[in-house]
């Protein structure tokens, strides 16, 4: 396989995982927002309550336009080449686990994720 094409295929690769990561995020945004307009709690001030907790949920998920994933660094320590990438925010799969799309993981707000190993 050709360098051109080895490279295209992690591009492709890489996409795939970006966009699931979007797709994660577009969920949970959907979620957050179904879940403020509830009206199930215990009382008035409870459901008050649930309400802005998850209109807080629906503003933290706002990434404003900005790239959801912003860094990627390819580190080996002599156990295999691993590369991390670096994101807003952490984005979490319909089981609540850290998105994942096929070995690419994302996380966020400083953290970082493992991705390919070895």
């Amino acid at each position: 396989m050709s360098k051109r094409t080895r490279r295209a295929v992690v591009i492709a690769a890489e996409q795939r995982a970006v966009d699931h990561a979007y797709f994660c995020l577009a969920r949970a945004r959907q979620v957050a927002s179904e879940l403020s307009g509830l009206d199930a709690a215990a009382s008035g001030k409870d459901s008050i309550d649930a309400r802005r907790t998850w209109e807080r949920e629906l503003v933290s998920l706002d990434i404003a336009g900005k790239s959801l994933v912003f860094m990627r660094a390819d580190v080996d320590e002599g156990e295999g080449r691993e590369t991390f990438y670096v994101g807003r925010r952490v984005v979490r799969d319909e089981h609540l686990n850290p998105a994942r799309c096929g070995l690419l993981e994302f996380a966020g707000r400083g953290e970082l994720a493992a991705d390919q190993r070895g």
